[in-house]
């Protein structure tokens, strides 16, 4: 990034702008209701992370001791590779003793994440523009204000931008630390594997990159060894971390074939009676079985691209409560302009190689955002922003590794001018609006669990 007089300045700001954001968040966590369920299907990823405070490996589907974690849907997250409910059980049965309240206990879970994140950035100088990205989105800030799925493959994609941040070049050849890069590299790329399939895109990007890099420090250092060497580290690191759970998982649940078999067959026991398999309302969220053509469903009344992005950046309360049109004008147009001058800079300024980063770093949000599509069309309308999260760590592994192209100037106002607005809308819509949250059984009776 050039350089200016005051950019010290900016960088204490914006790492004072995280600590805020952070607080924000604990607030959230603290303040909001846990005996009623007011954030998305927060309840049943409470119920399943309940199962690890108690035990360690993963449990069959239809185990009698997971039954509480089954939803109205008569599914379990338990019964997904998440790793995160490992960790937060875990996490929950130290912290829980001291305050008495699991769903507390577990939201803390999610803020300790978010302050991993911020305390990186006081640490290390080069992370501060990057992770400012995080500034950019209230919704970031209210999903790690209670437990759910989507906080810590959030975490671990911005763990990668933490470790991708610095160009190769300016690394010592050989030696232990390139080693260790790739090391740390394969375990947080192993637990995206393990995580929301939302960020599985990201994961294979990572993995992309890093092959790119090194293939370019292969031919500029002719070390062929080195590339040998550092890929494979990551490669046997990505299944070391992975493999054992998806191994175990068809231990205990067979095939891909058998186990989906038994997740219908759970799913007609347990589910509430309009949400059976058997059952025709789940399919009248398939909107290409009814009709639905792609485009339509971008326009009045299923409007997908208009909910995916207000859902992006400020819906709290199962999304029933939203900031003004003037916010998504003028946060979501100053994201969208940061972006064009973003792909601009790097067009016009960078190196052959930061190009291919760049383009690989667009084709993957476009296949997120396709992906999201797809799913909404062809199985279940969930115009959920949360589903294009990965994007936000894309766009921070550009500007990490472009820093250098970008005006000080022109970086600060768009941040200064996001975070202002986003905490406008954390603490009118969300924390000001807590009082007026509603119970997700008040919000639809089809919420309602089967008795």
């Amino acid at each position: 990034m050039t350089q200016m007089p005051n950019a010290s300045f900016y960088q204490t700001l914006f790492r004072t702008f995280l600590f805020a954001a952070v607080a924000l968040s604990l607030a959230m966590a603290i303040l909001s209701p846990t005996e009623k369920q007011v954030h998305h299907d927060e309840y049943d990823h409470i119920n399943a992370a309940r199962f690890y405070t108690k035990y360690w490996l993963p449990p069959a589907i239809g185990d009698p001791r997971t039954l509480d974690s089954y939803s109205l849907y008569g599914a379990s997250y338990l019964n997904e590779w998440d790793v995160v409910y490992l960790l937060a059980g875990k996490f929950a049965a130290i912290v829980n003793p001291f305050i008495d309240n699991l769903a507390l206990s577990l939201r803390l879970f999610n803020v300790s994440l978010f302050l991993l994140l911020a305390c990186l950035a006081l640490i290390a100088r080069s992370l501060v523009l990057c992770y400012a990205v995080l500034l950019t989105s209230p919704q970031i800030w209210y999903t790690f204000g209670y437990f759910n799925g989507d906080s810590f493959p959030l975490f671990v994609s911005f763990l990668i931008v933490a470790i991708v941040a610095t160009p190769e070049d300016t690394l010592p050849k050989g030696g232990r630390r390139p080693l260790g890069r790739y090391l740390l590299l394969g375990i947080c790329v192993g637990l995206l594997v393990l995580s929301k399939k939302t960020f599985w895109m990201f994961g294979l990007f990572t993995v992309c990159l890093v092959a790119w890099l090194e293939f370019c420090r292969w031919r500029r250092e002719q070390d062929r060894g080195g590339f040998i060497r550092n890929m494979g580290v990551l490669t046997v690191m990505i299944v070391a971390t992975a493999v054992p759970r998806i191994a175990y998982d068809v231990y205990i649940n067979g095939t891909p074939a058998q186990k989906g078999a038994k997740l219908v067959e759970i799913g007609e026991s347990l589910a509430a009676p309009i949400f059976k398999p058997s059952k025709s309302l789940k399919a009248s969220l398939k909107l290409r079985e009814k009709g639905v053509g792609l485009f339509d469903m971008m326009k009045p009344p299923h409007e997908w691209a208009k909910e995916s992005i207000v859902t992006m950046f400020a819906a709290y309360n199962y999304n029933t409560l939203r900031s003004g049109k003037r916010f998504y004008y003028v946060t979501v147009g100053a994201f969208g302009l940061f972006l064009i001058y973003l792909l601009a800079k790097v067009t016009q300024c960078a190196r052959t190689q930061e190009l291919v980063v760049l383009a690989g770093a667009v084709t993957t949000a476009v296949l997120v955002i396709g992906l999201s599509v797809y799913h909404s069309w062809i199985s279940d309308f969930q115009p959920q922003g949360r589903y294009l999260f990965a994007i936000f760590g894309l766009v921070a592994i550009v500007v990490a590794r472009n820093r250098e192209l970008l005006h000080s100037t022109v970086v600060s106002l768009f941040l200064v001018w996001s975070f202002l607005n986003s905490v406008n809308s954390f603490v009118n819509e969300g924390l000001g609006s807590i009082p007026h949250f509603h119970d997700v059984m008040d919000i639809s009776h089809d919420f309602r669990k089967p008795d």
